[in-house]
């Protein structure tokens, strides 16, 4: 096969691959901080449904994970609920986002950059 046509069949074959992926807005894997706890939110969407878990680190190294649930989408936010509280990512930019967390008299709030897509 000459290199012309096997460059050609390359270029194919990424173009395919580009076109198979759709372009997802909350898919990925998030990470925030703050002062006292950190936060991972790995979310996958799958047409118009959004899963996923959401883990809290804590300072003395303890964590609670979860799967989140009852997301729905609204313009640039996801709501969800998981174990323990029930949450918002809106994003705010390209791989940025706020997680809004509310669960009885606690708030929290973590700035969030998006790692993986």
């Amino acid at each position: 096969m000459k290199i012309g046509t096997r460059a050609s069949i390359l270029a194919l074959l990424l173009s395919l691959s580009a076109v198979a992926v759709p372009n997802s807005r909350f898919a990925g894997t998030w990470k925030g901080k703050t002062q006292i706890p950190s936060v991972l939110l790995t979310l996958v969407e799958q047409g118009k449904e959004v899963s996923g878990t959401i883990t809290l680190f804590s300072l003395d190294g303890r964590r609670q994970e979860s799967a989140i649930s009852d997301a729905t989408v609204t313009g640039n936010t996801v709501e969800f609920a998981s174990a323990f509280m029930d949450f918002s990512l809106t994003l705010t930019g390209e791989n940025r986002a706020v997680l809004r967390g509310k669960a009885r008299e606690l708030d929290i709030e973590f700035q969030m950059i998006r790692e993986t897509h």
